[in-house]
């Protein structure tokens, strides 16, 4: 699944995918090459695209009537738009 950072936090993230269901990302499931863009300056000014997995067994509250489902295998979407 793909989707965008929307927010950090000191121990999980929250990503928004197209559809505009946000998931749970904790902190260790994030690979090393997004941590350095987790600052709220940057997240203000530009999109970070990442690619994850949907862990369906475990979610971390609601939001609009949906659960928020974990992330996991979260990773830099490396997809060339051209």
């Amino acid at each position: 699944m793909k989707g965008i950072i929307r927010a950090y936090g000191t121990k999980a993230i929250t990503i928004q995918a197209n559809d505009f269901q946000q998931y749970y990302g904790p902190l260790e499931e994030i690979e090393d090459l997004i941590k350095p863009f987790l600052n709220t300056e940057y997240l203000r000014r530009v999109a970070v695209f990442v690619t994850f997995e949907v862990d369906y067994s475990r979610y971390s509250g609601e939001i609009r009537g949906k659960k928020r489902f974990y992330a996991k295998e979260i990773k830099i979407d490396d997809s060339i738009i051209i």
